[in-house]
């Protein structure tokens, strides 16, 4: 190895020497660091010292308990008010504008409820008010009715006019009736309801059936199925659904048909040959199923009624929408369709649980795009739409006499959080909202509705 040169020693010695000036530099900033750090310290503790002696010479032991005190309430108090503040404020409704978009010729926003009953305990605190009849729905109008076209709910009840049900029945034998003087005040938010249920049987069967159905006609309120799944002709009816179209460039309100089927599986199996309506229908129009079936007071999906719901979508339904639980359970994608196996409580009497007293209603938006072809088809079915209002009449036989084609319906969905505590129907707050978007699994479901992008076609 060569030696250094003597003036590469020197070089050497120079930069170590910088070097080592620097380090010390670098030390001396440190300690000074350190020192300003140290005697902030001891000034904050020599202050923190003094105002403690100065407050411990100004109030007395007693008193500074006394101030320790009213700062842990007072924390406690904003704690609880915070709480209270989520578990009060409902969450407010979004306007909807009801003008159509340039790219739309049709719309229609359905909003789907749970399980509806103005019996039992309800109608006795309404007796007490002096709304009467007018108490179940009194807080409905904060979910802006007029954002939607119409309404549609599962009566859990049949309404006969002349019976009074005994609240004692009621409670004991569960056998229900919806008093009819409440239909008028009912009529003013429901368009149709789905009488496929357990209860709908309760006053003499058919018989209280039939009184039930005449009892919504004089108001009418359009309904489908049968509380015995069975009965294929009245399983599914064709359902006229106020819609907004734009024919020669102008927005006008129609009806437009849309087939929706009930099927009630509490006291009696729902078997494959119960569902073959749902194909017929779906050969022309979409088709909505409402079944009313499942374990009560659970929020788990049982596999025998998954498979059959599964089996409602491979038959034609379009959407699946169930209930009876009356707790809010999962939603489930299945071949880019939705279906909802509880919605829960929408109008009812119980409050014995958090559970019961929250619910989900599905916003439904139903739309068609513009286009000429789409257009003439349409103001076909329109003009058939005013003949679907009566239960059993010729609409259907018209429909398929015609020979439509069906219309190119896209939907879109979102959840609506609902609270029955405290006697009342009203939007859910933040807190009770974000615990049902949970249980329905909404966040997945929206993103695999979203993947599918379902239109029925």
């Amino acid at each position: 190895m060569a030696l250094l040169t003597k003036k590469s020693r020197r070089l050497i010695k120079r930069r170590l020497k910088v070097l080592k000036f620097r380090i010390n530099r670098i030390r001396k900033v440190i300690r000074n660091a350190n020192k300003i750090k140290r005697n902030k310290i001891i000034l904050l503790k020599f202050k923190a010292k003094k105002s403690r002696a100065r407050y411990n010479k100004r109030y007395t032991e007693d008193e500074r308990k006394n101030i320790l005190c009213m700062v842990v309430l007072a924390m406690i108090g904003l704690g609880l008010a915070v709480n209270i503040s989520l578990r009060s404020h409902a969450i407010r409704m979004e306007d909807y504008s009801t003008k159509l978009p340039e790219s739309t010729i049709l719309e229609s926003r359905v909003l789907f409820a749970g399980d509806v009953y103005w019996g039992r305990n309800l109608n006795k605190w309404a007796q007490e008010t002096s709304l009467k009849e007018a108490y179940p729905f009194r807080h409905l109008g904060e979910f802006k009715k007029d954002s939607y076209d119409a309404w549609v709910a599962n009566l859990e009840c049949p309404s006969v006019p002349g019976v009074q049900a005994s609240i004692k029945d009621e409670k004991e034998k569960l056998i229900f009736n919806c008093p009819v003087s409440y239909l008028s005040e009912a009529s003013k938010w429901f368009n149709v309801f789905s009488l496929a249920n357990n209860h709908t049987n309760n006053y003499k069967d058919e018989e209280g059936l039939l009184a039930t159905r005449k009892a919504l006609d004089d108001y009418a309120i359009q309904y489908f199925g049968h509380f015995d799944p069975s009965i294929s002709t009245d399983a599914c009816e064709v359902i006229a659904i106020p819609a907004r179209v734009r024919l020669d460039d102008t927005q006008k309100e129609v009806k437009i048909p849309v087939a929706m089927c009930g099927f009630a599986g509490v006291n009696y199996k729902i078997k494959d040959k119960d569902l073959e309506p749902i194909k017929l229908y779906a050969k022309y129009m979409p088709v909505i199923v409402m079944p009313h079936m499942g374990v009560e007071y659970s929020s788990v999906v049982d596999a025998e009624r998954q498979a059959l719901y599964h089996k409602m979508i491979d038959y034609g339904a379009d959407i699946v929408l169930g209930n009876h639980p009356h707790w809010v359970q999962p939603t489930e994608v299945y071949k880019g369709k939705l279906i909802a196996y509880s919605m829960g409580n929408f109008i009812f009497d119980q409050q014995f649980s958090e559970e019961v007293t929250r619910s989900a209603a599905i916003s439904l938006t139903m739309s068609i795009d513009q286009s000429p072809e789409t257009e003439t088809m349409l103001q076909s079915w329109v003009s058939l739409g005013e003949r679907c209002a009566s239960f059993h009449d010729d609409c259907f036989d018209q429909i398929k006499t015609s020979n439509l084609g069906l219309l190119p319906f896209k939907f879109k969905f979102s959840v609506i959080g609902v609270q029955t505590s405290n006697k009342t129907t009203k939007p859910s707050n933040q807190r009770t909202y974000n615990m049902i978007l949970e249980r329905l699994r909404w966040n997945q479901t929206q993103n695999e509705l979203s993947a599918s992008n379902y239109t029925v076609n």
